[in-house]
């Protein structure tokens, strides 16, 4: 999916998704890490922002 192609819902739906298994598992879930760059800012606090963007989708 392109990053043109996401909507807010999506993306916040992908952070709902992370906040349920916790951080660590969630980035696990879909092969990343933690992050050095590209952090997402949300409601005031920072999140890796790629594997919002390619993970297949919350489940």
């Amino acid at each position: 999916m392109a990053l043109s192609d996401m909507t807010r819902s999506e993306v916040e739906k992908a952070i709902a998704e992370c906040d349920r298994l916790g951080r660590d598992l969630f980035l696990r879930r879909y092969g990343f890490r933690r992050a050095r760059r590209y952090l997402l800012v949300h409601e005031g606090r920072q999140v890796e922002g790629e594997p919002f963007f390619r993970a297949p989708g919350p489940v």
